[in-house]
C-alpha cells in the first residue's frame, strides 16, 4: 500500500521544523512493507501545486495527515496557531486532486481537538490519537472498518465517534530510531535546532496548565543514552546536521539519563551543537558542565513565573531560589540560557508581576550577552482542553462548557488583563522589530 505523509502548515516565523512524529510513524508502517513518503509543506516551494502533482502522479491509497502546532504560541504571530483554515486549505488541495483517498489524520494539536476537528473538517475520514506507530499500522488493515481499531475517530453518518483509548503504550526504550530518509532533511539543515531528537516520552510534572502528560503519559519511557546518541551521530556523519534540538519535556528528568546521553556525546567526540528544555529544580554545577562539554549551545527553561506563590499555584516543582540558583550556575560556567514566561497566570499581583521583572533584569545585568533576549518569551496563558486550569475554569465559571477552545481562551482576569495587554504588546512590538531586523540584515539567531 502506498502511503502519503503529510505535515501540515506548522506556522512558525522560526522557519521549518522537522517532522519527527511523521518519521517515527512512517518508520513503522515502512516496517510493515508500505511504501511510505513525507511531503512537509513548509519546505516545499510553491506548495499547493507541489502537493497536488505529487498526489496526482503518485496516487497514494492513504494520505496521513499530521495537525502539531495548535499547541505553539510566540509573541507577534497574531491570530493563534488555533486559526483552522491553513488545515483546511490543504485538505481541500488533497481532495481536489484525489477524491477518494482515505485521508487520516493526527498529531499532537489533532490529539487535543480531536473530536471538534473532526466536525469541523469532513475532509477527514479516520484520526488517530495520541502515539500512531501501533494505531496508524491497525489503521491501515481496518481501513473500511476504522471502529475495530482501538485509539482512532471515525464517521458513522454523520456521527463522530471514538473507539476508545488503544491502551498500547509505544515501549520507547527499544524503539528503533526514525528513518529520516522518507523526507529530504536539507531543507532543515539551514534552520539551527530545526531537527529533533526525542530521548524519552512521557512527563512526570503536574503543571496546572499543560496538557503535555494527556498526549504522551505520565510515565516516563526511556532511550538508552547510547541508542539516543547513535541517532545523533548519524545525523551529523550521514546527513550533515551541525545542531538538533533534544524535544523531550524536560531533558534533564532523570538527571542519571541526560547526564549520560552527554557522556557518551563526549566519549564519541562528536561535534554538534544542541539545546534541550531544562528544569531548574536541583540543578547541579556538574550537569550544566557536562552538557557543555557534550556540545550544549545554551539551557531553555519555561519556569512560567518567578514568583513562589504562582508557582505553587501552577503547580511547578521550582521555587525562586531554584531559578536564582539557577542563573548562579551558569553565570560560573559560562553557559547562556532562555526563558519562557507566561503572564497572567493563576494568583498574580502586581507584586509576582514586579518579581518577574526583577528576575529578567537582575538575571540579564549578572549574565550580559548570555541571558539570551533573542529567546526571551512572555506570552499569556492558554487554557488548553484537558488541562488542569480548564477544568478549574470550569469549575469557577470562566469559562463555558460548551467553549471547544480551538479559538483562544487565555487567563486574563480583571484586573492583570490591562497589565498583560500592554506587557505582551510590548514584547510583540520587540519581536517584530527583531524579525524585520534580521531579515533586513539577514542575520541569524545569535546562537547558532
Amino acid at each position: 500500500m502506498k502511503v502519503l505523509l503529510v505535515q501540515a502548515s506548522t506556522m512558525s516565523a522560526e522557519g521549518p521544523i522537522f517532522p519527527i512524529g511523521l518519521s517515527y510513524v512512517g518508520t513503522a508502517i515502512k516496517q510493515k512493507s508500505h511504501d511510505v513518503r513525507i511531503f512537509d509543506i513548509n519546505t516545499v516551494p510553491g506548495k499547493w501545486k507541489e502537493l497536488v502533482r505529487t498526489v496526482e502522479e503518485w496516487q497514494p491509497d492513504v494520505i496521513g495527515y499530521s495537525m502539531r502546532n495548535i499547541k505553539v504560541a510566540l509573541p507577534g504571530e497574531e491570530g493563534s496557531f488555533s486559526q483552522l483554515e491553513p488545515f483546511k486549505e490543504a485538505l481541500r488541495y488533497i481532495r481536489r486532486a484525489r477524491r477518494d483517498v482515505k485521508i487520516v489524520a493526527g498529531g499532537c494539536a489533532y490529539s487535543l481537538y480531536a473530536k471538534v476537528f473532526m466536525e469541523q473538517m469532513p475532509d477527514i475520514d479516520i484520526g488517530v490519537f495520541a502515539e500512531g506507530e501501533h494505531v496508524f499500522n491497525e489503521v491501515l488493515e481496518n481501513l473500511d472498518h476504522p471502529g475495530k481499531v482501538r485509539g482512532v475517530f471515525y464517521r458513522d453518518g454523520d456521527l463522530v465517534l471514538f473507539s476508545g483509548h488503544s491502551h498500547r503504550a509505544i515501549d520507547f526504550h527499544s524503539s528503533v530510531a526514525p528513518d529520516r530518509t522518507l523526507v529530504d532533511i536539507r531543507p532543515y539543515l539551514d534552520y539551527p535546532y530545526s531537527i529533533g531528537v526525542q530521548t524519552k516520552r512521557g512527563c512526570v510534572l503536574k503543571c496546572l496548565h499543560c496538557s503535555d502528560t494527556y498526549l504522551v503519559g505520565s510515565k516516563l519511557r526511556m532511550r538508552e543514552p547510547k541508542d539516543v546518541v547513535d541517532e545523533v551521530e548519524t545525523l551529523v556523519k550521514k546527513f550533515g546536521a551541525s545542531s538538533v534540538f533534544f524535544v523531550d519535556q524536560q531533558f534533564n528528568i532523570p538527571k542519571e539519563h541526560s547526564m549520560g546521553i552527554c557522556e557518551e556525546i563526549i566519549r564519541r567526540d562528536l561535534k554538534v551543537k544542541w539545546t534541550a528544555w531544562f528544569n531548574e529544580r536541583g540543578l547541579l554545577e556538574e550537569e550544566v558542565r557536562l552538557a557543555k562539554r557534550a556540545g550544549c549551545a545554551y539551557l531553555s527553561c519555561t519556569p512560567d513565573s518567578a514568583n513562589d506563590d504562582v508557582l505553587r499555584a501552577l503547580r511547578k516543582n521550582l521555587t525562586r531560589a531554584d531559578l536564582d540558583h539557577t542563573i548562579d550556575i551558569v553565570k560560573r560556567v559560562d553557559m547562556p540560557i532562555s526563558y519562557n514566561f507566561f503572564f497572567p497566570n493563576p494568583g498574580e499581583t502586581l507584586k509576582s508581576f514586579y518579581d518577574m521583572m526583577d528576575f529578567i533584569v537582575t538575571s540579564k545585568r549578572k549574565l550580559g550577552k548570555n541571558f539570551l533576549m533573542h529567546g526571551l518569551f512572555i506570552v499569556n496563558t492558554r487554557v488548553y482542553p484537558h488541562s488542569e486550569l480548564h477544568r478549574q475554569m470550569l469549575e469557577e465559571g470562566s469559562v463555558d462548557e460548551g467553549h471547544d477552545l480551538v479559538d483562544p481562551v487565555y487567563y486574563d482576569p480583571f484586573p492583570m488583563k490591562y497589565l498583560a495587554d500592554g506587557l505582551i504588546g510590548g514584547v510583540q512590538a520587540a519581536y517584530k522589530v527583531r524579525q524585520v531586523y534580521k531579515r533586513m540584515f539577514n542575520i541569524p539567531n545569535p546562537i547558532s
